[in-house]
């Protein structure tokens, strides 16, 4: 029988002040996309979303956000988000193109402020580890042997 998935376990999150963004429910899939929920346990503002590179990422994600209004993307968001107490937000990230050999693994800081002005961080992640048969291996190395050949 052949093992068809990776269990990957994270820490939970240590957060910052108060963890009023608790982590309802996140999830991959083998698309590369990945989702994170949040549930706001009191009214609080989102102020930063922040990602742990040095470059622009967005040449190779998609991130969007999903207040309880309409999916956007983060390039088009405006900060500082405003969620009421009980709602829920989501974030999504997958790669914009189909790189099943890169794996990836990084977290994804959310920082913000309680209604009551006390800050908070908490974070999401993304997590992407490709199985790859011997066909995709050899795929692989035919593809980079035919690149750097100098016949």
């Amino acid at each position: 029988m052949r093992p068809s998935g990776k269990l990957l376990f994270i820490q939970r999150d240590i957060t910052q002040g108060n963890n009023v963004l608790h982590s309802r429910s996140s999830g991959s899939s083998n698309d590369s996309s990945s989702w994170y929920s949040f549930q706001a346990i009191e009214p609080l503002s989102i102020e930063k979303i922040l990602f742990p590179f040095n470059e622009p990422i967005e040449e190779r994600f998609n991130f969007t956000i999903n207040d309880s209004q309409k999916d956007k993307s983060l390039e088009s968001l405006k900060l500082p988000i405003h969620i009421d107490k009980d709602k829920y937000l989501t974030l999504r990230t997958n790669l914009k193109t189909n790189s099943f050999v890169n794996p990836y693994a990084f977290s994804i800081r959310i920082d913000g402020t309680t209604e009551q002005g006390k800050p908070f961080t908490s974070y999401a992640h993304y997590h992407m580890f490709p199985y790859l048969t011997q066909e995709d291996v050899n795929r692989v190395i035919d593809k980079k042997a035919r690149r750097d050949s100098v016949e």
